[in-house]
């Protein structure tokens, strides 16, 4: 009888696997595209054990090359980013002992592959002054540890970054426009290594004239500009200047 301990990236969990018969057991692992499955397996049987395995891998799955005489014997899979869906990978263990050998074993590995993988939270709709900072927050929630590339476009404005996520991660965003009106800002989130499964969205940025978020905006700093006809947002600006020398 086999002790199993599954990785499936930093999760990690051991259990005794039963088998339907004595000549293999059952495995269930859940995944999602490009995300590899570890499976450790303990190769003795009393004072035995098995030496090599030989494994049978769905179309456009990979694994590591099959090490011999290793203790354990660490197997590592992953599906391709267009995997979805139940897999059955058989695995069988070998004993190369030329004397009385183990019998061949086979592990019957269930996959079950997720395209679940991830969410997002974010604004639909921000507000803001023309040539001060408006800003948003993307909040990703994953499943399962990976590296995600969140973009962001708009009138004058990219936003590109790569960040690891292990289950949480907020990122804020900061754009500036150079005059009123509204702005469509085309937001993307999407896993390092997939092509497939991406989250897009739109919002929009309402930029507008208002002495009054210019004065909220002192909070990042001077402004940027001193805005025409704008008196007291020339008092402003001279105030701030003199009082943050």
């Amino acid at each position: 009888m086999y002790w199993l301990l599954i990785f499936i990236l930093a999760t990690y969990s051991s259990q005794n696997i039963t088998p339907i018969n004595k000549d293999m057991d059952i495995i269930e692992v859940i995944t999602y595209p490009t995300i590899p499955v570890i499976l450790e397996f303990d190769p003795k049987v009393g004072d035995r054990e098995y030496d090599v395995y030989d494994i049978e891998l769905p179309e456009g799955w990979v694994s590591n090359s099959p090490a011999r005489f290793q203790n354990p014997i660490r197997i590592i899979i992953t599906p391709p980013d267009t995997s979805a869906g139940l897999y059955i990978i058989p695995i069988r263990f070998i004993d190369e002992y030329e004397i009385n050998p183990l019998p061949p074993k086979t592990v019957l590995v269930y996959v079950d592959v997720s395209r679940d993988l991830f969410r997002i939270r974010t604004e639909r709709e921000i507000t803001g002054n023309y040539k001060q900072p408006v800003r948003f927050r993307v909040e990703i929630e994953s499943k399962a540890p990976s590296t995600y590339i969140i973009e962001a476009r708009s009138y004058n404005n990219r936003f590109l970054k790569e960040v690891y996520v292990k289950d949480r991660y907020g990122q804020l965003i900061e754009f500036i426009y150079p005059f009123e009106g509204d702005f469509k800002i085309d937001l993307e989130v999407r896993p390092k290594y997939s092509s497939t499964m991406k989250y897009k969205t739109e919002i929009i940025a309402r930029i507008r004239e208002d002495i009054f978020m210019d004065f909220q905006a002192y909070k990042y700093g001077a402004l940027l500009y001193f805005q025409q006809n704008s008196v007291i947002a020339s008092i402003l600006n001279i105030l701030y200047q003199l009082f943050n020398r």
